[in-house]
């Protein structure tokens, strides 16, 4: 079995529709299934083999060989479109991005249902824990809890187990907290 990826790529009031190369599937176990650009190129399907718009999953194609299963099931998990920026040394002439402490913005959206994003910032490279808790205190989830890199950074945060409500939500690191509340609403 084989699937690819279907991108519209609305440029200048025109849809095309851009394909990935055909990818070998099969169906045991989760496996990741990414498109690079760079590497891999970009076909035409109903289009000019070029991504240059505003960019949307418009589909993920199937197609089946004479040997493969009639039947399966196919999950998505954190199906997205996603630039990769290499890194670059930073001249004096350019403003650093990287915030002089912590930053921890209000997730969104608010109030969720059942997931919402969680997203921070760090000043440096380091350990960092993000939590969620009750308003009683209680732990119910730890959604980070290892180190990550300088810049922006980002967490969902699935609630599909929790009871609807107010909750906590805290960032720590390099000795420093910052929490916010945020409402679950089923």
């Amino acid at each position: 079995t084989k699937m690819r990826f279907a991108i519209e790529d609305q440029d200048a009031g025109l849809a095309r529709l851009e394909v990935s190369p055909w990818k070998t599937i099969d169906w045991i176990g989760w496996k990741l299934i990414s498109w690079d650009i760079a590497t891999e190129g970009v076909g035409s399907w109903i289009g000019n083999g070029v991504l240059n718009g505003t960019l949307r999953i418009e589909s993920i194609q199937l197609t089946r060989g004479d040997s493969s299963t009639t039947f399966g099931t196919l999950w998505f998990d954190d199906l997205r479109i996603a630039e990769r920026v290499l890194a670059t040394n930073q001249t004096e002439d350019q403003p650093s991005e990287l915030p002089l402490g912590i930053e921890l913005d209000q997730n969104y959206p608010n109030p969720f249902n059942p997931s919402t994003t969680i997203s921070f910032s760090l000043p440096e490279s380091g350990h960092v824990e993000v939590s969620v808790y009750s308003v009683t205190g209680q732990k119910v989830a730890d959604l980070v809890n290892f180190v990550m890199g300088a810049g922006k950074q980002q967490v969902v945060f699935d609630a599909s187990k929790l009871a609807s409500g107010t909750y906590i939500y805290r960032l720590r690191f390099g000795g420093q907290e910052r929490s916010r509340k945020m409402v679950l609403v089923k």
